[in-house]
């Protein structure tokens, strides 16, 4: 019986990947590594292994690269920055709305994206992204069930004075937190591979070093602003309130 399900569920996956575009989302009940095989074709390829997934290791922070240099005060007003107003959205175009940070179930390659962008426009050194991948899941009061579960995800990176901290309020929305301490949060660092990647970098098949930030779609931003405002209702919030 064990094994028709794992069978059924390899099938599923396989759809899933096969109809549908990039999504971090995983069935708690599905190891990330069926994920992650269903990304790639031949893993022993250069090509592979100049991407974000192939690039990455299990943590280590002496074995990765340096992030993206700011101060310490740079790194305050910078996770405040990426917390501002300035989308505009189909549904609602009169309310400015902010990075769908309420909305942590998938889209982190999108989020990671338009803050890099917001605060390059906004005049910082653009962060690098930094990559977890694994099972990996985040208790949160944002889903309906308390727990949003990745076999990868994606945020901005900078380091301060030695120090490297993940800009990332999905996980944490009180403020950067240091590298080792936002593995915790999503998982068991030990048993988490790590890539730090260009600042252009958002896709595990992308080359990791890419620099240049890219904007998403209008279709992908108002699909996950419709996603974090009808979820936040569906579990008792009031969206109007809480994303002002």
């Amino acid at each position: 019986m064990k094994a028709v399900f794992l069978l059924l569920s390899l099938l599923l996956t396989h759809s899933v990947f096969a109809e549908t575009p990039l999504s971090a989302k995983r069935d708690p009940l599905i190891d990330s590594s069926i994920y992650e095989n269903e990304t790639v074709s031949d893993k022993a390829s250069l090509e592979f292994a100049s991407t974000a997934q192939g690039s990455a290791i299990y943590y280590n922070e002496e074995g990765l690269p340096h992030p993206t240099i700011w101060s310490q005060e740079n790194l305050n007003s910078g996770f405040s920055k990426i917390q501002e107003r300035f989308i505009k959205w189909e549904r609602q175009p009169d309310f400015l709305r902010k990075i769908f940070w309420l909305y942590p179930d998938d889209g982190c390659f999108a989020r990671a994206a338009l803050a890099n962008g917001f605060l390059e426009q906004s005049g910082f050194t653009t962060p690098k992204t930094v990559f977890a991948f694994g099972n990996l899941s985040l208790k949160t009061e944002n889903t309906p069930d308390g727990v949003a579960s990745w076999w990868f995800h994606v945020a901005p990176i900078v380091e301060v004075d030695g120090a490297r901290y993940v800009l990332d309020p999905a996980v944490n929305p009180e403020g950067p937190i240091l590298l080792k301490e936002w593995l915790d949060k999503i998982g068991t660092p030990e048993k988490i591979r790590v890539a730090i990647c260009g600042s252009g970098t958002y896709s595990p098949s992308s080359p990791c070093n890419y620099q240049r930030v890219y904007n998403p779609g209008a279709e992908t931003k108002n699909h996950y602003l419709d996603e974090e405002w009808d979820q936040l209702k569906e579990i008792g919030k009031d969206p109007s309130v809480i994303l002002q």
